[in-house]
């Protein structure tokens, strides 16, 4: 595959290198602050991000009080492209190997007594030298700084989001979601409040006085998501365990329709996510800060990227994104605004649409991208996907 500026060779590649280590790169254009904050409005500086309410729209605020758009991106790393699997398997499809005395020291990763090997690492060697590490880091840093990102996302490599110069988001594991369980936690197990206060206690008091802390994930893309009954069923035919016997106590109390299986599974989620941020202010916030104190000041508590209800968007005070949504639809074809309706707000799928409509199940995923991508639209310019849960009204149906 050939394109515009591809590099054929290692003199192609120097070439490169060259023209862009003479590059000057800030984020002044941006008119960003230290922390990648606006500099045209700043509200109160506590030190740390956290959310407010300015004229009836969310905002990130940063340490020096700035408002904050978090503009990143997942998985920011040194040297990961180009890595090489299985190649035992595969030997035949390379030409040369990066050298092995360089993986193992800059690696030192083994898969399955197989030496792992990166093109990527071994460009950045060729390119920087024995101190290749810290001139990538620097280098991913001056990139972020000439595209205008200012949030170093999800699964990125530690050592970069250590140096504390750009906002950064950090996945919380261990707080007891089971995959026997689609993801969800069993809240309702006796041992399961000293799980997660170990967990937090553990990942977050290190970081509670980093200022370039915006907050944490958990609970990404949860199997169980538009699958509530499914998981029922799960729960039901599976081992005895308390959420078993809480949601057989539930459906017997409240009746077994689809309805009351979906709001059991959103109610233990809730309640979860209510555990952790409980939990969460016992650890992770800056030291000589008073818990009153520490309520104003303390990051996001715990951001999460799961369910698109009416329940959880209403907790999230969302009612102005929904208004602007129904804004958009109104603007779209009554066709393509009632599909978009059939599945977010019926719950049906898009096989379920289709055979209602008499169409293909692509017509629907058509015309579902179509009102997304108009929704998306419309949200940025009306300047709404500055609310930072704004990811909740695209999750997709299968």
């Amino acid at each position: 595959m050939e394109w515009e500026g591809k590099a054929h060779s290692l003199a192609d590649l120097q070439k490169d290198w060259k023209t862009e280590a003479k590059e000057k790169t800030s984020t002044s254009i941006y008119n960003y602050s230290k922390f990648g904050g606006y500099k045209q409005q700043q509200a109160k500086a506590t030190g740390f991000f956290r959310t407010e309410k300015i004229n009836d729209r969310w905002w990130l605020v940063d340490p020096e009080g700035y408002l904050f758009l978090s503009v990143g991106i997942d998985c920011v790393s040194i040297g990961e492209g180009l890595n090489i699997r299985d190649y035992n398997q595969r030997s035949n499809m390379y030409k040369e190997l990066p050298p092995e005395e360089l993986m193992k020291r800059s690696r030192n990763k083994e898969n399955n007594n197989e030496l792992f090997y990166s093109y990527g690492m071994w460009n950045l060697y060729r390119r920087y030298g024995e101190n290749f590490k810290e001139k990538a880091q620097d280098r991913v840093i001056s990139r972020m700084n000439k595209w205008g990102l200012n949030t170093i996302a999800n699964w990125s490599e530690l050592d970069i989001i250590k140096t504390n110069r750009k906002a950064f988001l950090l996945p919380l594991s261990g707080l007891g979601l089971s995959n026997e369980l689609m993801g969800l936690c069993d809240i309702y197990d006796p041992t399961i409040t000293k799980v997660i206060d170990d967990c937090l206690k553990n990942t977050t008091e290190p970081l509670k006085n980093n200022p370039w802390l915006i907050g944490y994930f958990i609970g990404n893309e949860p199997a169980w998501l538009n699958q509530e009954a499914r998981l029922c069923n799960v729960i039901l035919n599976g081992k005895d365990r308390p959420i078993k016997t809480k949601l057989l106590k539930y459906l017997k109390e409240q009746g077994d329709t689809p309805e009351i299986r979906k709001s059991f599974i959103l109610n233990a989620f809730h309640d979860f996510i209510q555990l952790t941020n409980t939990l969460l202010k016992r650890h992770a916030f800056a030291q000589n800060t008073t818990l009153d104190e520490a309520v104003a000041l303390h990051p996001l508590d715990v951001e999460w990227e799961a369910i698109l209800s009416e329940q959880i968007i209403d907790e999230l005070d969302c009612k102005q994104i929904v208004e602007e949504v129904n804004k958009c639809l109104d603007e779209l074809t009554p066709y393509c605004a009632g599909i978009y309706r059939m599945s977010r707000e019926e719950g049906l799928s898009n096989k379920e649409i289709a055979e209602r409509l008499k169409i293909s199940v692509k017509a629907v995923e058509k015309q579902m991208t179509k009102v997304l991508s108009a929704i998306r639209t419309h949200l940025m310019n009306t300047g709404y996907l500055t609310f930072i849960f704004y990811a909740l009204l695209f999750l997709p149906r299968k």
